[in-house]
């Protein structure tokens, strides 16, 4: 009708059938014709056959129905939209988010279920075509926020995107969860070391190097036998792994070796970590170091060794004593009877310089069994020292002794008879180590102690008198350290002049009666010092325990980087009396002290950018030798404390600190003379 009376163009599709029966389909375009009188004379048909195309049209159909089937079964969720506005979506997406098909169709997805926050990100994202996943969160029709990972790809249509979605909420607690193991191996303070199946190590913490003294860049990729001490035979090793390779667990201790070549023991715990097959794939290893705790037993062990043999010793000494009296006093009730040039006179020298001897080493004996049981007095140190050294020089003048002496050192309360011996001891032995010949130096002072480690356990948070006896002689090997103080121990071989044993015993047993300590540091080949602590005397000669002697009126200088630190310094320093000033870098202290003297500077030992508190004092120590100091810090005793003490800080005082911890250290330093050196 529309070709015949409507004169129009058609386009017609149908199936054809060709001459060898195959069917195919054909588009018809057909116009009509007309005459000058606008009659329809007939009839234009152009057929073409589209049976190729119908195909690839049907393909494409049924490739986005596919499309779509699998874009509803899978786990992502899924959407099409043009910038934002949702064209078509699948069900997963429709189930994460919470809404229905139709209450996203023709909306705009990004202002619908994304936080403000996160549109000028992806609409950066857009404009760049950016095609590489990145997270944000997304909010469900409930207001529930979860985290997403997305996808996008432009299409070819315009601006249309697809864009995938990815609920990414337990990945996100697995990461977190790694992320807190990994946190807490990293911050623990047991060592964690992970090797691969072979044994080489893949991973250490930052326990295991503040332990070892390695870096992890130093050992990733080694073997663990660079720690071997040496202390284990093969098959102790052996036997380890033969437990490791079983898949079972290894506990037990081990002793190792640090960088710097020290042996430390560990307590150790070694386990196989097993892929999904059950094959051994890692080792995981967690050990703490159980060095000290093990020096402390010992310590117990050997202290009560110590008064067990006191024990024995002094109720042995105090027996002897009574068969000794005779051998003393006969020899020179003989004598009178004998001629002086009678034979027997030579022998009763010999008997004399025997029981002499005896003598001394039974008074060695009671000395280590009394323990304590003396009348104990106010005494100074000093005088006593002075004594003994006279009574040293006069026996020798091979030996020099140099005697550095406090002017205003701190009465402590003990026996002076005790001390005298103790002091002899130590002396003779600083004379046998150094061969007769050589220097000793004898120095007091004036000492605060913050609870600090020691060779024979710790020297308690307190006020001592330090006494330091060094010698230049041939020191004490390390492996015979240990051994000393116990009783009838000596290093002296067979042709040597013999001594008791009991020398260093006498020296522990009198400043355990003091209530005070001994420690010691030695190098063979250059010699040995030992340090003893006398608990200041509490008694009414020396009120050096109550707050009237730890005020003052001296001009304190706190130099600190934290501002609460040093208003804290502040307060507690003026309320004691004293006139302080503050600067808060180690660079300003050096400058201030140049125009304005100060009679001590409390100094932080760590100011972070600037210089620390051990590089300020030596630079103030150029223009003021004389400068008396303290440092304090947050962190523990370091090697730059150390050397800043070797220049002349006194204390070490840690924070955060009271005010009578700071009073007695400022005090202590204060009251400090310069040496004195007499010989």
């Amino acid at each position: 009708d529309n070709l015949l009376h409507q004169k129009e163009n058609i386009q017609i599709v149908f199936e054809n059938v060709t001459k060898d029966n195959k069917i195919i389909t054909c588009e018809w375009y057909n116009t009509p014709l007309v005459d000058e009188n606008e009659k329809i004379i007939g009839v234009a048909s152009l057929m073409m056959d589209i049976t190729e195309r119908k195909k690839a049209e049907k393909a494409v159909r049924d490739s986005e129905e596919r499309s779509k089937k699998l874009s509803n079964l899978t786990f992502e969720g899924i959407f099409i939209h043009d910038k934002g506005v949702c064209i078509d979506i699948n069900e997963s997406l429709l189930k994460l988010v919470g809404y229905s098909k139709e209450e996203i169709i023709g909306k705009n997805m990004i202002e619908l279920s994304i936080p403000k926050k996160y549109h000028s990100m992806i609409k950066e994202n857009m404009n760049r075509n950016n095609t590489k996943p990145y997270e944000i969160e997304a909010r469900k029709k409930d207001g529930t926020l979860f985290p997403i990972e997305v996808e996008s790809r432009i299409t070819k249509y315009n601006d249309i995107r697809v864009t995938a979605i990815r609920d990414i909420t337990e990945r996100k607690k697995a990461e977190e969860s790694n992320a807190l193991l990994s946190r807490a191996i990293e911050q623990a303070a047991d060592t964690i070391v992970i090797t691969d199946a072979k044994g080489n190590i893949q991973y250490v913490n930052p326990a295991f190097e503040k332990s070892t003294g390695f870096t992890s860049e130093e050992v990733i990729g080694q073997n663990p036998r660079v720690f071997k001490s040496g202390q284990h035979d093969d098959a102790f090793y052996k036997e380890m792994w033969k437990t490791l390779v079983s898949g079972k667990q290894w506990h037990g201790e081990i002793i190792n070796k640090k960088k710097d070549g020290t042996l430390f023991t560990e307590n150790a715990v070694f386990s196989s970590i097993s892929n999904s097959n059950g094959e051994i794939v890692n080792y995981i290893v967690a050990k703490n170091d159980i060095s000290e705790t093990k020096r402390l037993q010992e310590l117990e062990s050997r202290a009560e060794r110590l008064e067990m043999a006191g024990i024995i010793a002094g109720q042995v000494a105090h027996d002897f004593n009574n068969l000794l009296a005779p051998i003393m006093a006969y020899p020179e009730f003989i004598r009178e009877e004998l001629p002086q040039d009678h034979p027997a006179q030579s022998y009763l020298d010999t008997i004399e310089q025997a029981a002499t001897k005896i003598s001394e080493i039974n008074q060695d004996l009671l000395t280590m069994g009394r323990r304590g049981h003396y009348n104990q007095d106010v005494i100074n140190l000093n005088h006593i020292i002075l004594h003994t050294v006279k009574e040293m020089e006069s026996r020798t003048n091979t030996i020099k002794c140099n005697v550095e002496l406090s002017e205003r050192l701190k009465k402590i309360k003990g026996g002076s008879a005790q001390i005298h011996r103790m002091l002899t001891n130590l002396l003779v032995n600083a004379q046998d180590a150094m061969q007769n010949n050589g220097i000793i130096t004898i120095k007091t002072e004036n000492y605060y102690a913050d609870d600090t480690s020691i060779a024979f356990g710790r020297v308690p948070k307190g006020e001592y008198v330090k006494l330091t006896v060094t010698d230049n002689g041939c020191g004490i090997p390390d492996n015979i350290i240990q051994k000393i103080l116990d009783p009838f121990f000596s290093t002296k071989s067979a042709g040597k002049k013999s001594g008791s044993g009991l020398g260093m015993s006498v020296v522990d047993s009198v400043i355990k009666d003091h209530n005070g300590y001994l420690d010691l540091y030695s190098k063979v080949g250059v010699g040995t010092s030992f340090y003893l602590y006398f608990p200041i005397s509490k008694g009414e000669t020396e009120k050096t325990d109550t707050e009237q002697s730890k005020i003052g009126t001296e001009k304190v200088l706190v130099v600190d980087d934290d501002d609460i630190q040093r208003e804290v310094s502040t307060q507690l320093l003026k309320k004691l009396g004293y006139k302080v000033n503050t600067v808060t870098s180690g660079e300003q202290a050096v400058e201030f002290l140049k125009e304005t003297p100060q009679d001590i500077i409390i100094l932080d030992m760590i100011m972070s950018p600037g210089i620390d508190g051990t590089e300020t004092y030596r630079q103030i120590l150029e223009t003021n030798p004389q400068q008396k100091a303290i440092i304090v810090s947050g962190f523990s005793e370091s090697k730059r404390v150390v050397e800043a003490q070797k220049l002349g800080v006194g204390a070490f005082v840690k924070k955060p600190f009271t005010k009578s911890t700071i009073a007695a250290a400022v005090r202590t330093e204060l009251d400090k003379e310069t040496t004195v050196l007499t010989t």
